[in-house]
């Protein structure tokens, strides 16, 4: 579930349809931190979560049902992150340091 430029997972359909706590309630994937790319793919319609700051950050692997499903997922992950990074003053590239002062 994306809310506010932050990723959020659960471990079943079920759980997110009950209303459930997200598993990463009090972390959740920040996504002025993270690009959505598709890697050399370990199976279909995957994609992956790189971190744009440190590369040692943990990479999210994530896989959709459908091309469709994954060409969805991707743009409106991209969306978010140019949103989150305008939200946090950033641009693109500059999702950890300081913000860009503009006149």
């Amino acid at each position: 579930m994306l809310k506010d430029g932050r990723l959020f997972y659960f471990k079943t359909w079920e759980d997110y349809g009950s209303g459930g706590k997200a598993t990463n309630l009090k972390e959740p994937i920040e996504m002025h931190r993270y690009e959505a790319r598709i890697l050399d793919s370990d199976g279909p319609n995957r994609f992956d979560l790189v971190p744009t700051d440190n590369p040692l950050e943990r990479k999210w692997e994530l896989q959709a049902a459908t091309p469709s499903d994954m060409a969805d997922w991707l743009d409106v992950l991209q969306q978010t992150r140019a949103a989150a990074l305008a939200r946090h003053g950033l641009t693109e590239g500059r999702s950890h340091e300081a913000p860009v002062l503009r006149n």
